[in-house]
């Protein structure tokens, strides 16, 4: 089955949790052995081409490194090494938040559904950056919808701000990575602008909303980490 016809979400064999983790244990050994012959196969092809791309193991402390010339002989040895089921490509079309990686489903030999991301170091090292505020905005965005109503003002204005915040960061280090060379052709220019700017306008909320008379200023906490942690109201001015 060639790449571009397989679907991008996997299904596993079985809805039972015990037995999903019953077949993971079974053939995590296998998993490995695996992906250790995709990263041996890449540096046969071109042992001074492969550089900057890690694959890390979940669960699994030690990271292995592989070097690349580009992400489709990286698809194409892990197609060698198990039946890919379905794949992601977020280097080609980034999601909503501007987060890049290539995620492959493969099938081991028991049927159970592994997954490999592969993702630039740049991207890497500022996925725990954003984690928590593209949680906070997926839930913001999933209670709207699933009361089945647009959201409120206050709902919007931290939504936007949140994606904006992960879109300026996970550009900058896509960018750095030099990942914008891999975006799919047929993309509109608006997305690709908004896919190159690392810094959004500032935005002042007193100007998206103004609460009513004598009602209290609504705090918006935004917990990420030590280095970008925020707390604010609507009517202050932040970075967005």
């Amino acid at each position: 089955m060639s790449m571009e016809k397989i679907p991008e979400v996997a299904r596993q064999n079985t809805g039972n949790l015990d037995e999903l983790y019953k077949q993971a244990h079974e053939f995590f050994p296998d998993f490995v052995e695996r992906m250790e012959s995709v990263l041996k196969k890449l540096e046969e092809r071109d042992s001074l081409d492969f550089a900057d791309v890690g694959i890390k193991i979940a669960d699994i402390k030690e990271r292995h490194k592989a070097q690349a010339s580009t992400f489709a002989d990286i698809a194409e040895e892990i197609g060698n090494q198990f039946e890919i089921i379905a794949r992601k490509n977020r280097i080609a079309k980034p999601n909503k938040y501007g987060y890049r990686d290539d995620k492959i489903n493969g099938a081991l030999p028991n049927g159970h559904v592994c997954e490999v991301q592969c993702k630039v170091k740049e991207i890497e090292d500022v996925s725990d950056l954003t984690h928590e505020a593209r949680d906070r905005a997926n839930e913001i965005e999933f209670e709207a919808k699933s009361e089945d109503r647009l959201m409120d003002t206050q709902e919007r204005t931290e939504y936007d701000f949140l994606r904006k915040l992960c879109l300026g960061i996970h550009n900058k280090a896509a960018i750095a990575g030099g990942l914008n060379k891999y975006l799919f052709p047929d993309l509109s220019e608006k997305r690709r602008l908004e896919l190159s700017i690392v810094g959004f306008p500032v935005v002042h909320f007193k100007q998206v909303a103004q609460p009513e008379d004598n009602a209290p200023k609504p705090e918006v906490p935004i917990q990420l980490d030590e280095e970008l942690s925020f707390s604010f109201s609507r009517e202050e001015t932040c970075e967005a």
